[in-house]
């Protein structure tokens, strides 16, 4: 029986929302969009601090050059750059709610491309609505923690 909607999308997005289901399909493609304009941010990044004479304006957290105080986020670039070195532990010192969401969404990603390339072979990787909220507790009482701890440097 041919869906509904079957129309409405090309062959091989149809195929992707047959084998994921509609939601997973969508969030499927908005991780893989995401994952291209990381992509390209870090490429138009790189270029600007080789290309420009001084780039001591992009270095470090802008909300705590202008404010001083620590903002939720400090600690993620960091965290990412330790993730990609393979230093898992000092990457959850930085930032562990950024080790949480990178591992969520490779299992996502990555669990889902195989269930893809095999044609449905593989049990499908779906999204819950409490990863998000496991993430925002640990990213809140991260917070907390880089602003009560007395010597916790970022």
């Amino acid at each position: 029986m041919e869906h509904k909607n079957a129309e409405r999308y090309s062959g091989k997005i149809y195929r992707l929302f047959e084998l994921l289901g509609h939601t997973e399909g969508q969030l499927y493609i908005a991780g893989i969009a995401v994952l291209i304009t990381l992509l390209i941010g870090t490429a138009v990044y790189i270029l600007l601090l080789r290309v420009l004479p001084d780039t001591s304006w992009l270095e470090g957290c802008q909300i705590r050059r202008f404010t001083g105080v620590i903002c939720p986020a400090c600690g993620t670039t960091r965290a990412v750059l330790a993730m990609l070195h393979g230093h898992i532990l000092t990457a959850m010192y930085y930032h562990v709610a950024t080790v949480y969401l990178a591992c969520i969404c490779i299992i996502y990603l990555v669990g889902n491309t195989i269930r893809l390339a095999t044609n449905g072979r593989t049990p499908l990787v779906r999204f819950r609505l409490w990863y998000v909220y496991v993430w925002l507790g640990i990213f809140v009482v991260s917070y907390v923690v880089k602003l009560v701890v007395p010597g916790y440097v970022i």
